[in-house]
């Protein structure tokens, strides 16, 4: 019997075998000419796109490729006639009925002849762009959930000295009403010092504001003093501490210590930070915040600490993953420090959670200068 089977099988041509594997493949399989033609293909090169054996044998190749495509197709084909052996690539093939398909190639060169495999990657390319959609929305919620908060924190911060300045002002218009007022110099100079000081706080928080809601090209880095990152983003969120008690501990910065960054995307992981050590101590008994700007050499070191009990172990690997999060449903999205993380490791930078200390205290480390820009380029900028 096995005898018979063996002297069966050596009946059957190398050729034959071939044909049978090439009918039978679920990959789409071709044979091409330097021509410009298709010369062979398979059931399945026919059952994906929809058009006849004949209708692909009669037509340019080419012609079936997507238009924005076509650059790549040939680029990899004088590829092939320069010598190399192999290419891989992906592109769109038109379908009969008018939609485009996105193929991964396999071509080799073999006897003046191009061998063709496919693979359709249509729907996983379906699945990773909507994928990147909802990611994108997510991301935006998360934006929109931050501008929220940051709008809540203004509105703190403003609402303040704007009752400083009607209150300073209606007495200087009731001392206006007085004979007084001839008198009074020093009290009249008190109150519009007051006036000039407040309005001052006011045009600095909004300052802070176009600096950290402007945007820049990704490559634009400049030069940004430390302290000027700090008390941009402090402006957002002081009064929001203060009206719940948090007390904010923040050691001087040298006035010199500067870093080549993008201020505004700083300026963000340091807001994300004080948001998330704000949440976490609001409802305690003792709840302060201290913020430290450390000069590490070649590093500047940014570290937030908060008086809460720090993070539980079992969640300290999954504090930096994409939409985790210890908040209560609807608090928050959990792509703060997802965000952050990014952002740092685009300066080259790395953010960590110290796990020594008791309390919670997340260190972000950055270099000062860039040797490779945030847009991939390898100048050194200084």
């Amino acid at each position: 019997m096995g005898l018979a089977k063996r002297k069966h099988n050596a009946s059957v041509s190398p050729e034959e075998h071939l044909q049978n594997l090439f009918a039978l493949s679920l990959d789409m399989l071709c044979v091409a000419g330097f021509d410009g033609y298709l010369k062979s293909v398979n059931p399945a090169f026919t059952k994906i796109l929809g058009f006849s054996t004949e209708e692909f044998l009669q037509t340019p190749y080419a012609n079936f490729v997507h238009p924005d495509d076509r650059k790549i197709a040939v680029s990899e084909m004088q590829k092939l006639r320069s010598g190399i052996p192999t290419i891989s690539f992906e592109c769109r093939f038109l379908t009969k009925d008018k939609e485009y398909r996105w193929l991964s190639w396999r071509c080799t060169p073999v006897h003046g002849l191009l061998y063709g495999v496919a693979r359709d990657l249509t729907d996983k390319k379906l699945s990773e762009d909507l994928y990147a959609q909802q990611k994108e929305k997510m991301v935006l919620n998360s934006k929109v959930a931050a501008l929220g908060e940051m709008a809540g924190g203004i509105a703190h911060e403003v609402n303040n000295p704007l009752a400083i300045i009607l209150g300073r002002s209606g007495l200087l218009l009731s001392l206006l009403k007085n004979d007084e007022v001839v008198l009074d110099r020093l009290k009249l100079t008190s109150i519009a010092l007051s006036i000039d000081q407040t309005a001052l706080r006011i045009s600095k928080i909004i300052q802070g504001l176009r600096h950290i809601s402007r945007t820049g090209a990704p490559e634009n880095l400049e030069i940004a003093k430390m302290e000027n990152i700090i008390s941009d983003t402090l402006s957002f969120c002081a009064q929001r501490f203060k009206a719940k008690r948090v007390q904010l501990q923040v050691p001087v910065i040298d006035n010199e210590l500067s870093l080549l960054c993008h201020p505004i995307q700083i300026s963000q992981v340091v807001l994300n930070l004080l948001n998330n050590a704000y949440y976490a101590v609001k409802d305690l008994e003792q709840k302060w915040i201290r913020i430290e700007v450390l000069d590490k050499g070649s590093n500047i070191e940014i570290a937030i600490a908060d008086s809460g009990n720090g993070i539980p172990e079992e969640f300290q690997e999954k504090i930096f993953e994409p939409f985790f999060t210890t908040k209560p449903i609807g608090s928050g999205t959990g792509l703060g420090l997802s965000v952050s993380k990014g952002i740092v490791e685009s300066h080259n930078g790395k953010i960590e959670l110290d796990r020594l200390s008791k309390n919670t205290r997340i260190v972000v480390s950055l270099p000062k200068s860039q040797k490779q820009s945030l847009g991939g380029k390898h100048a050194e900028k200084t």
